[in-house]
């Protein structure tokens, strides 16, 4: 069964969440998924060089396919971003 988590089933995520649903009917769940969570800022080229380096990692090290791999991309707000009981927006003030 295919579970999905609620906090990844938004806007930002829909692609990824209907392919991995094609991908169910067919019957097979493709793998791996790499999930990158990062602070807002980064340009489309600069996600774009990330995909491509992060799945060409995957597929040497894990001996999978370009096909077979998902790298999804979640910006998450400094305000909802905390280290050693710090929030991230707090060290720019």
């Amino acid at each position: 069964m295919l579970r999905l988590v609620p906090e990844v089933v938004n806007g930002e995520n829909a692609c990824a969440i209907m392919l991995l649903l094609a991908y169910r009917r067919e019957g097979r769940l493709p793998m791996p998924i790499v999930r990158v969570e990062m602070w807002p800022g980064r340009t489309e080229a600069q996600k774009r060089e990330l995909a491509r380096a992060i799945t060409e990692v995957v597929c040497n090290v894990a001996h999978t396919t370009p096909e077979a791999t998902i790298v999804v991309f979640q910006e998450i707000a400094k305000e909802d971003w905390a280290q050693a009981g710090r929030l991230a927006s707090e060290e720019e003030a």
